[in-house]
């Protein structure tokens, strides 16, 4: 008797490399843009890997195969929820700035000349450019306001909300003897798993 093979249904293989496969899940599990799902997987503005991934049919295949998988969305959407909210909890405040020099300057404004006929400078920490932070980052602004003098003040994700959030998700909020060794478990698989994720974007970036 002859051996059947049943080919697998188009789109249904994880693509092998995992950029596209993160912008696969991107486009076809969040709906996110183009431009969105390429920054979503690592790949620069600029480069137009994304546009070049929409074009090729196996990228098409894959995508199209995501946004009929409702079980395996709604499970996808909960853990990037989930990220998001361990991101925010554990994003450092000092990634949002850095230290520049700038010319020292009077009450009046006039830059003040040292002894040696030169500008003074001073270092000073700003807010960086949006487009300067990782993806990740820029997530965690909830808006952005300019004061009088036109300096940039941003909103981010509350770390207190996060912590709430998480709760929800973890069981954190039920009483402490319906929770048992399960959700210690919970809690150290949810590190580990935000470890990883940790990882994998600096071994990416």
């Amino acid at each position: 008797m002859e051996s059947v093979t049943v080919q697998p249904e188009p789109g249904s293989v994880p693509l092998d490399r995992p950029a596209d496969e993160a912008y696969a899940r991107a486009r076809g599990i969040f709906n996110m843009k183009i431009v969105e799902a390429g920054a979503a997987a690592g790949f620069s503005e600029r480069s137009g890997a994304a546009s070049k991934l929409e074009r090729k049919p196996h990228i098409k295949a894959r995508i199209q195969w995501w946004r009929t998988q409702d079980a395996d969305r709604l499970k996808a959407k909960r853990d990037d929820l989930e990220a998001f909210w361990w991101t925010a909890l554990h994003t450092d405040p000092a990634v949002f700035f850095e230290v520049r020099e700038e010319p020292l300057l009077t009450k009046k404004g006039e830059r003040v000349i040292g002894e040696d006929g030169k500008p003074m400078m001073r270092k000073v920490q700003r807010l960086k450019n949006l487009d300067d932070l990782p993806f990740q980052a820029r997530r965690m602004v909830e808006g952005v306001t300019y004061t009088e003098t036109g300096r940039m003040n941003l909103k981010t994700v509350s770390k207190a909300e996060a912590n709430k959030e998480l709760r929800k998700m973890l069981g954190g909020d039920k009483q402490p003897e319906t929770l048992g060794a399960s959700f210690i478990e919970l809690i150290m698989e949810s590190y580990r798993i935000a470890e990883e994720r940790e990882q994998q974007a600096k071994a990416s970036s």
